[in-house]
């Protein structure tokens, strides 16, 4: 629960910069007539890809962790042979992640006026 939030947080402060970063862009989609979706849609795939991005470098340490374990320690410890990585956390980390960006942006872009 405490790396969720740590994640959400991240997601949230990041959005929140991009959001105030491009201020004179959102003015000028505003001053074209574009919707409210229109201006926030990016900022929840922004946030998507940045928890995707922190999925795949998870996955990337799980696996790395994973191999130093089976094949490192195996030689001192032969019953770490017997270890099996579960093939469900290297498709779920990478969801998880674009959930909590994706709500991580959600609450950054609800909690900006504009």
């Amino acid at each position: 629960i405490i790396i969720s939030a740590g994640v959400i947080f991240v997601t949230y402060s990041t959005v929140k910069i991009l959001f105030y970063r491009r201020k004179n862009e959102i003015e000028i989609f505003k001053l074209l007539g574009a919707s409210r979706n229109f201006i926030r849609m990016p900022f929840v795939f922004e946030g998507a890809f940045i928890g995707l991005s922190g999925g795949l470098l998870g996955v990337m340490g799980t696996l790395l962790f994973y191999f130093a374990i089976t094949y490192r320690l195996s030689l001192i410890f032969p019953v770490l042979k017997s270890v099996i990585l579960p093939f469900e956390i290297l498709i779920s980390l990478p969801l998880i992640g674009i959930i909590m960006g994706i709500i991580g942006s959600l609450i950054a872009i609800g909690r900006i006026r504009y």
